[in-house]
């Protein structure tokens, strides 16, 4: 069983959180107590990553700990998974293989396909980053830290780096780049939310084919936020999800 945190009532519907990389379960502490009133909601971390960060990362290995991870959480056996960067992924990945598990697929800034050529200078640097020296690594952690929450703002915890460039990253990254998430996206029958900072074209760069992927899709941006918005702009991150989690059948 993964760790994680939940909170709120044991019979109300489920949502489980997924991080993305070089963070924990930690970052979605706000949601997990907005959201706790009327549901079960629970943050797990990724292997490589948090109270996990000694066990290698393995897309498959996830998707099984996070498949306990409902069964034990959800009393209805089935939640909604809400997924963050490389958490998106792996949510996408398990709606496509237990969809009757899956209540609905909440991405946020998982809207570029992994196979893309943009995505290989990140398949070296995990390369390069395993080879580098202790020293090496924490200083080009920190610098990657500094660049890739420099929107988030001032006084929300700092995310710890460790995972982008070292133990779970690594491996995460050989998991999902090269693979194409788009059909398993399409298998998914149920309803999709893509919640986008609107200042992050990266992760955006495929938005319309990842919502026109979905069965049942809605596109809602968050203005004035980049690659974290539910910790830049958590009110209207929040607002954006309640909304939706209240229009879905669970």
């Amino acid at each position: 069983m993964p760790a994680h945190d939940a909170a709120g009532p044991t019979d109300a519907p489920a949502i489980v959180f997924l991080h993305g990389t070089r963070v924990d379960r930690t970052i979605w502490a706000g949601q997990v107590r907005s959201f706790a009133d009327r549901h079960r909601t629970i943050a797990a971390d990724l292997p490589g990553h948090g109270e996990l960060a000694d066990i290698p990362f393995g897309l498959d290995a996830f998707v099984a700990r996070l498949d306990a991870v409902v069964r034990a959480e959800a009393a209805s056996g089935r939640a909604a998974l809400v997924g963050h960067s490389l958490g998106g992924y792996v949510a996408i990945e398990y709606a496509s293989r237990f969809p009757g598990r899956t209540a609905a697929l909440v991405l946020c800034n998982a809207s570029l396909e992994p196979r893309r050529l943009l995505t290989i200078p990140h398949r070296s640097l995990a390369y390069v980053a395993g080879l580098a020296g202790q020293r090496l690594r924490e200083r080009v952690g920190d610098r990657v830290r500094s660049v890739a929450y420099r929107s988030v703002t001032a006084g929300a915890p700092a995310p710890d780096a460790r995972g982008l460039l070292f133990k779970g990253s690594r491996n995460a990254v050989r998991d999902v780049v090269g693979q194409q998430f788009l059909p398993r996206l399409r298998a998914y029958p149920g309803p999709v939310l893509l919640v986008n900072g609107a200042d992050d074209p990266l992760f955006r760069r495929d938005e319309a084919a990842f919502l026109a992927a979905a069965r049942d899709g809605t596109l809602r941006l968050v203005e004035g936020a980049g690659h974290v918005p539910f910790v830049e702009r958590p009110a209207a991150f929040d607002d954006a999800l309640r909304r939706f989690l209240d229009s879905i059948g669970w």
